[in-house]
């Protein structure tokens, strides 16, 4: 568990919708109709996904097989760092924001050695402008977002929605 940017505890943990707030999909996973803009598995064993179709629009997963939580919309964004970027896709409940990120941030700038790109990919959670949650993956076989399917897909957005990304950074040093 970490800390939010008051010192507070930040949960590792997502935040649940009731019932009522799931639709009609009974998989976390995207269908064939489907286009897969992000997936990946997170410690506790469990799937996120963004998926898209023409008719349904963009759609958040949350779950084991089957999704415990479920969003539809969402908006995107994009930022590109030296050696690096980020991309973001924000669905939002309520106060609740659920941010997927994908990020790339080189780590070496000395020339002639290695860049030592760090990837990171997950969701953060957040209530207002406050971190209550963060989920990074865990998953060797993690699908990044897509960019181009990202944009054809939702409305895009001027700025990231979060710069706490950063948190979801294996190599970075407990806070």
């Amino acid at each position: 568990m970490g800390q939010d940017a008051s010192g507070g505890p930040v949960s590792s943990t997502a935040i649940e919708i009731s019932a009522d707030a799931v639709p009609e999909s009974s998989s976390v996973a995207c269908t064939a109709e489907e286009e897969e803009i992000f997936s990946c598995r997170v410690k506790s064993g469990k799937r996120i996904a963004v998926c898209a179709s023409e008719d349904r629009g963009g759609q958040y997963r949350f779950g084991k097989a089957t999704p415990e939580l479920v969003l539809d919309g969402g908006i995107w964004a994009s930022t590109p760092y030296s050696g690096g970027g980020e991309a973001q896709i924000a669905f939002t409940k309520g106060a609740i924001r659920y941010v997927v990120f994908s990020r790339m941030v080189r780590t070496n700038f000395k020339a002639g050695e290695p860049k030592d790109p760090v990837f990171s990919d997950g969701v953060i959670v957040l209530d207002g402008e406050k971190m209550i949650g963060l989920q990074a993956c865990e998953d060797p076989e993690a699908m990044p977002i897509q960019y181009a399917a990202a944009e054809a897909y939702y409305p895009t957005a001027d700025e990231l929605f979060t710069w706490e990304t950063g948190r979801a950074d294996p190599n970075k040093p407990p806070e």
